[in-house]
């Protein structure tokens, strides 16, 4: 038997298996950007032409201002597919396009950041739309948009998630396509490189959405307390919130808590007029505030069960101290976790600032720096707020025997 006759059979399959694969995959990049484009040019055509029109008219169904805040500036996007679209077809047909689609994507490569504006948007459009649609003439002309034949039955909604999932698919495809090239093929380095420009600029695009996000997180918490404290800061942004309940003097009472990523505060459930406060939503709910822990005077730990063998952990700062029960211990875990992390964090751009400072006094670090700990602490040293426990006849801390106010 000839062994070395069958080396080059098998080398030549996996080379057919790895080129008819490639061309799959590049033929799949041709055919949905241009699906994607017609659908980016049917958006504009039916929604944003005609909205943007009528909203400069005599009784306008929309402002100026809701038409971007739909739309933000999806006619750049548009121009990017166009571009995009255009150098894929034109290699398309030399019959090279197989040769030449990883300098196709880094050229294109640095237009790509124009998505962050509308991905960032993207929330705020859907809010909107979802705002319009309370307007009949509004509703009735996007109904009317998605009966037309083009529209193939859908709505706003559809269009518009478009230009958010199209960055990460190019990244899954141009990744897809490196897989199933030859290191020694003559476009596998262009190919290679086109994945690391698109890919960060998808991580960019993710992270600048997080960051978005987190920010537009703390606006909703804003109006949720109202004017009674100010959250909104440059340098502030949202971790998590739940209702939680804290230990009080006769007994354990429900508050809202929501960590930022320098402070916590809580607050109380307060009716609104025409609702009822069990069945408002967490969108409708407001909030009494009552309390900031700022996290750089602040420590965080695990405490023993409560009485009824609920999960409990324990918040020491230098304002106040007490312990929350929550439903899990899943749930007390996380709450620690996310409190050690942000108060670390605190801590360590207190510390820059502090060592930044070219003025002795200026900024100065916290003459009680948190520690931050898993484990039930020994605070007995530390110059923090004593800590109830529930009881009518409790009137000092479990802890340090510190009597209360």
């Amino acid at each position: 038997m000839n062994t070395e006759g069958r080396a080059p059979q098998a080398n030549h399959g996996t080379a057919m298996f790895n080129l008819s694969a490639r061309q799959r995959v590049v033929k799949e990049m041709f055919e949905t950007e241009k699906s994607y484009l017609n659908n980016l040019k049917l958006l504009v055509k039916l929604y944003v032409g005609p909205l943007r029109l009528d909203a400069r008219g005599i009784n306008p169904m929309l402002e100026l201002n809701d038409v971007h805040s739909l739309f933000a500036n999806v006619e750049a996007v548009l121009r990017i597919s166009e571009k995009l679209f255009g150098d894929m077809e034109s290699y398309v047909a030399q019959g090279a396009l197989d040769d030449n689609v990883g300098k196709v994507f880094c050229e294109v490569s640095p237009l790509l950041k124009l998505y962050t504006a509308y991905v960032n948007s993207h929330h705020r459009a859907l809010e909107t739309h979802r705002m319009l649609l309370e307007q009949q003439s509004y509703r009735e002309f996007c109904d009317r948009c998605k009966a037309l034949p083009e529209s193939q039955s859908c709505s706003l909604d559809s269009f518009l998630i478009l230009p958010v999932q199209r960055v990460p698919r190019y990244e899954l495809l141009i990744k897809e396509l490196l897989k199933h090239t030859d290191e020694d093929h003559p476009e596998y380095t262009i190919i290679s490189s086109a994945y690391s420009k698109v890919s960060t600029v998808a991580k960019m695009i993710n992270s600048n959405l997080r960051d978005h996000e987190r920010r537009t997180a703390v606006l909703a918490v804003q109006e949720k307390f109202g004017n009674s404290v100010q959250l909104v800061s440059p340098q502030r942004w949202f971790i998590r919130e739940a209702t939680l309940r804290k230990v009080c003097k006769r007994k354990p009472k429900p508050f809202r808590f929501v960590l930022f990523n320098d402070v916590l505060i809580y607050g109380s459930l307060v009716s609104m007029s025409g609702f009822n406060v069990n069945r408002t939503t967490p969108k409708q709910q407001h909030y009494k505030y009552h309390r900031t822990i700022d996290l750089v005077n602040a420590e965080v730990c695990v405490c023993p069960d409560s009485p009824l063998g609920e999960p409990q952990f324990q918040i020491s700062s230098t304002v106040k101290s007490f312990k929350v029960i929550t439903c899990t211990e899943a749930e007390r875990d996380q709450w620690v976790r996310d409190l050690e992390e942000n108060i670390a964090e605190a801590l360590r751009v207190n510390e820059s600032r502090a060592n930044a400072c070219s003025f002795e006094g200026l900024l100065t670090p916290s003459p009680n720096p948190a520690r931050v700990s898993s484990s039930f602490l020994d605070m007995t040293s530390l110059d923090y707020a004593p800590v109830r426990d529930c009881g009518a006849g409790v009137d000092s801390c479990s802890i340090c025997t510190a009597e209360f106010s």
